[in-house]
């Protein structure tokens, strides 16, 4: 059989397997979180599949496509083509965990199954049903179902062991694609999210932790864009209902605070593009690409509003890294009102945990209803997120908000101040590296420039003025 033949045969024999796995009666008690894994796995790689066009490749043979796949016999890689070669270790992968399986089966005392139609609450049954529709979609004309037997997992640590793999062995298979194949991956998973509402999405963000970046990041940005807006207000004891539009923060939560005031921020520069020498800076450069295991950017000499370097990097980081994820990482950031006096700290905490676990309310409830602001709290976060391997960008305005170095060998981490005061390092000799960028003047030469050429107003009017010149 051709490579190509090969692919194809893989692909469908480990979608194929995938389709015959259940939990077992251990999992009873978080069924919500284990059987999601299940779907994202699938989808994850019938994402893939709908990337590299498997379905409409004109070089498969229609006797590929017909043929059976029962144990996925007979494939093999002859020319060490990477791909055959990733596609076969997952299938390994199942067969053994399949074999595993059998040998746990028989020491332990029940072997009841559960259905995920009956087991899973109605809402998330709901995405269950999104995701089989979809992963139907993308397979009909690549997968001939094969009815086999039903396995099952019997132990949780056994399950988690087999999603880590698979989940590493697909990160390699995407990792073959070209950059642009990457990108389209970002919109394919965007439009797996389109249309979930919130309380699903900051489920499936934190469910996909573990077994599907790419759509733990575009959860995380479709959560994003359906903050903020107008929240409505039904007034009573009066005659009639008034119903009142509020524009600004009536009930919203850190994070979503955070969002509303970057997208403000955002939208006094987004027409005139600014901060573009920034990205040219070598230290910037190497802090962005997190060249050291944990370090420091204090950006310094900020125009008057220090929202605008600040929000830029935000937006920068989403684009480059988010959106096209080689690894998962996280984006942590919050604006504090230095005008206002309030407990600002217990929001950037509280920010921090939703932006990180949008569904851990628990926590979120726990730091609302502290007596006072406990600094150690957003280390407890950062040493979590390193632990799981995530890299962690924040943005900050102040060394205050600066968390303590990571005891962890996981994880990078990279936070950004921006700030007009000078800096002050003390704080941060404990991590590998703190970059210090100065702005200059020279800096903003282009974005004076590009406002002048795109202003719509008499911009002559500053040709005369040796300084602004």
């Amino acid at each position: 059989m051709d490579p190509v033949g090969n692919t194809i045969g893989l692909l469908r024999f480990v979608l194929n397997s995938f389709s015959q796995i259940q939990l077992a009666r251990e999992f009873e008690s978080e069924f919500e979180r284990y059987q999601p894994k299940l779907d994202l796995i699938q989808l994850r790689l019938s994402r893939w599949g709908e990337i590299v066009k498997l379905n409409n490749n004109s070089n498969i043979a229609s006797k590929d496509l017909a043929t059976p796949v029962n144990r996925g016999e007979g494939l093999e890689n002859p020319k060490g083509d990477p791909t055959t070669g990733i596609l076969l270790e997952i299938r390994d992968t199942v067969a053994k965990a399949q074999r595993d399986a059998r040998k746990i089966k028989s020491g332990t005392s029940s072997d009841q199954l559960l259905d995920a139609e009956v087991c899973l609450p109605a809402d998330l049954r709901g995405l269950h049903t999104r995701f089989k529709g979809l992963l139907s979609k993308r397979t009909s004309q690549t997968v001939k179902v094969v009815e086999g037997l039903k396995w099952a997992f019997y132990k949780r640590d056994h399950f988690d062991r087999f999603i880590a793999d698979i989940s590493s062995l697909t990160d390699n298979l995407e990792g073959l694609l070209p950059e642009g194949d990457r990108q389209k991956l970002w919109e394919l998973s965007s439009d797996e999210c389109e249309g979930i509402n919130k309380p699903n999405l900051e489920e499936l963000k934190d469910i996909a932790q573990d077994c599907d970046p790419i759509i733990e990041n575009a959860s995380g940005e479709a959560l994003r864009n359906a903050r903020g807006g107008a929240n409505n207000v039904t007034q009573t004891h009066n005659i009639g209902n008034v119903l009142g539009f509020n524009n600004g923060n009536f009930n919203l939560t850190p994070a979503e605070l955070a969002e509303n005031e970057h997208r403000r921020a955002v939208k006094a520069w987004n027409k005139f593009k600014p901060c573009g020498l920034l990205l040219e800076i070598k230290e910037l450069e190497a802090w962005f690409n997190m060249q050291c295991q944990q370090s420091v950017l204090w950006i310094s000499g900020c125009p008057t509003n220090p929202n605008i370097s600040r929000s830029y990097m935000i937006e920068y980081i989403r684009e480059k890294k988010i959106k096209r994820p080689s690894k998962p990482c996280h984006l942590l950031y919050y604006y504090i009102d230095r005008t206002v006096t309030g407990s600002s700290y217990r929001n950037l905490q509280q920010a921090f945990w939703q932006q990180a676990y949008p569904s851990d309310r628990v926590q979120v409830h726990v730091l609302n209803n502290q007596d006072r602001e406990d600094s150690s709290i957003l280390d407890v976060l950062v040493e979590r997120l390193a632990a799981a391997h995530r890299d962690v960008y924040i943005i900050i305005d102040g060394l205050d908000q600066l968390p303590r170095r990571h005891s962890k060998d996981g994880g990078h981490l990279a936070v950004a101040i921006s700030s007009q005061n000078t800096p002050s390092f003390d704080r941060g000799k404990e991590y590998d590296k703190v970059f210090d960028l100065r702005l200059r003047p020279s800096y903003m030469s282009s974005d004076i420039r590009n406002y002048l050429g795109n202003s719509s107003g008499d911009s002559t009017i500053f040709m005369g003025t040796k300084d602004l010149r």
